[in-house]
């Protein structure tokens, strides 16, 4: 038997067969669950569909058995390029990770938030903009834009053997070249600055992340990835991007 359901935002899905109740709690998951007999004994397979990142992972039993990429991807963290022209605003931590280095704004995913809700609380905190889809009219000001912060994948790392060690979310906000934004601006997390695209992707600039593996691709290409850092320590010993199947972001 097969039966599978697709739940909208925040709803909460039952599912009972065969004394078998599987309750869950989900943004735009996709549930596919099975149950039957294999060699004699009783199974239940579950496929479960991240839309917003496009992993399948497969339970039997209740037992880990497969996921898409060949690893389970509990994405804590979002991050966010924010481009006005030929330009990002970067900014360079104070803390770890990527102390001293220039890097997107973003943060950890914070309990019962989505990853579009903490990118745009992120943005808001660490640079004081506030987008229109979260602004009140009453509170209106001059860093309220009418852009959005667009879903342009997720970034993953894992150390060489495949040991999965994190991930983020990936978004882009695009904003009109009139948009006014003084910088240096300094900051509770770092400073804040405007850099452009060729100073943040030349060869020789050891100042920033590791931006110039996606962000080209993250910026110029309409399409979604997921992009794939493997280290060894701190050096990138593999990266790869693959397209995502899914590339629909449900807030």
């Amino acid at each position: 038997m097969l039966g599978k359901y697709l739940l909208g935002y925040e709803m909460v899905g039952l599912f009972k067969q065969k004394n078998v109740t599987i309750i869950f709690n989900a943004k735009a998951i996709t549930i596919e669950v099975r149950v039957g007999v294999l060699k004699g004994l009783p199974f239940i397979e579950q496929k479960i569909y991240n839309v917003m990142t496009g992993d399948i992972l497969i339970l039997v039993n209740d037992q880990t058995i497969g996921i898409m990429d060949g690893v389970i991807m509990e994405l804590q963290y979002t991050i966010c390029f924010i481009k006005r022209g030929d330009s990002i605003l970067l900014l360079n931590r104070e803390s770890p990770a990527w102390m001293g280095k220039w890097n997107g704004v973003g943060g950890k995913i914070e309990k019962d938030e989505t990853p579009y809700d903490c990118i745009v609380r992120e943005i808001e905190e660490e640079t004081g903009i506030v987008l229109a889809s979260v602004a009140h009219l009453s509170d209106f000001t001059s860093l309220h834009v009418q852009s959005d912060a667009i879903f342009k994948g997720k970034i993953t790392w894992e150390e060489v053997g495949g040991q999965y060690t994190g991930g983020m979310y990936a978004f882009l906000l695009e904003l009109p070249e009139v948009f006014t934004y003084e910088t240096p601006r300094k900051t509770e997390e770092g400073i804040l600055d405007w850099k452009s695209l060729d100073w943040i992707l030349h060869e020789k600039n050891t100042g920033v992340a590791n931006l110039k593996y996606f962000l080209p691709k993250l910026i110029n290409d309409p399409k979604t990835y997921r992009h794939r850092f493997v280290y060894d320590g701190d050096l990138v010993d593999e990266f790869q991007s693959t397209l995502l199947e899914k590339t629909t972001l449900v807030d």
